[in-house]
């Protein structure tokens, strides 16, 4: 389950390194170049659109002489970093499918590296190193750990749980579409369209050859919100409508982070799609639906 790409560099051949990997002169970079022309935090690896990019940060990208701000990667292609140094694909691997976090509010975090899980200011997965992170996460390239705060290693598997700080994270494994976007494996349950019944207080999502799925209370109202507004909405606007008693902005972003952990937890258990309500990363949220998606509004 795990992407990577090897380059060749003169006769020497350097080290897996896969996405979120940088590649530079700093010595805290993945694949360190020892090349003055060649910048601190000069590219990045990244999984996009189902492949393997080499995306220029600092430094430009040159492939047969002509400088590009990305490039797919490729076994065989050159990439020049300057002119003293270019990098050689010689072995290149995207899985069907990877491991990744079902963190609340961000939604899915593919492994990669050596990441921190942090729960402040909110839940997240970031590249790095920290023993005062909740927790570590790391491959040897055949299994994943993590490290949590004042406990031991924990094998990381499908269907396994990461629990930091009262947060019960999901570790699940996702299928690289080829928009780049990802889901959760196992689609020949998650591809059947959606019909969805809101009234507000009870949402009923209706697939073909699967049991109903019923929601009520505050997660009902979140996806009644977003489905009869029709657009993205911030996270603030949804929790000051469903708790309007409540002033204090902490208190209201626990609760909408709990909601929402619990709303993804009903559609993840149903196997409906936990991209259902989607985040932009900004803090607003929409509906995605799909081809064949419709929802019955009857608030």
């Amino acid at each position: 389950m795990r992407a990577y790409v090897k380059f060749k560099l003169g006769d020497v051949l350097l080290r897996d390194i896969g996405p979120g990997d940088v590649i530079g002169r700093i010595w805290t970079a993945a694949l360190q170049i020892a090349d003055p022309m060649v910048s601190e935090a000069h590219a990045l690896v990244s999984l996009r659109e189902g492949a393997l990019k080499l995306l220029g940060l600092r430094g430009r990208l040159s492939i047969g002489g002509k400088s590009l701000p990305e490039v797919n990667l490729s076994v065989g292609l050159r990439v020049g970093l300057s002119p003293a140094t270019t990098l050689e694909v010689v072995e290149l691997r995207v899985p069907d499918a990877l491991l990744a976090l079902d963190l609340p509010e961000v939604g899915f975090r593919v492994l990669s590296g050596v990441a921190l899980l942090v729960t402040q200011p909110r839940i997240d997965l970031i590249a790095g190193a920290s023993p005062e992170a909740a927790a570590i996460l790391w491959g040897d390239g055949l299994t994943w750990f993590a490290r949590l705060r004042g406990g031991g290693d924990q094998v990381l598997v499908p269907g396994s749980h990461v629990v930091v700080d009262g947060f019960r994270i999901p570790v699940v494994p996702v299928a690289i579409g080829a928009s780049g976007g990802i889901t959760i494996a196992n689609p020949e349950s998650l591809e059947r369209p959606l019909h969805l019944i809101v009234r507000y207080d009870t949402v009923h999502i209706h697939r073909e050859d699967a049991p109903p799925l019923t929601l009520d209370g505050i997660i009902a109202r979140i996806v009644s919100d977003l489905a009869t507004a029709g657009v993205p909405m911030g996270w603030q606007l949804l929790a000051n409508d469903l708790w309007r008693d409540e002033r204090d902005p902490v208190i209201l972003r626990r609760n909408w982070d709990a909601a929402l952990a619990r709303l993804r937890k009903k559609l993840r258990d149903a196997r409906v799609r936990a991209d259902l309500v989607r985040s932009d990363h900004g803090g607003n949220f929409e509906l995605l639906l799909a081809r064949g998606d419709r929802i019955d509004d009857q608030t």
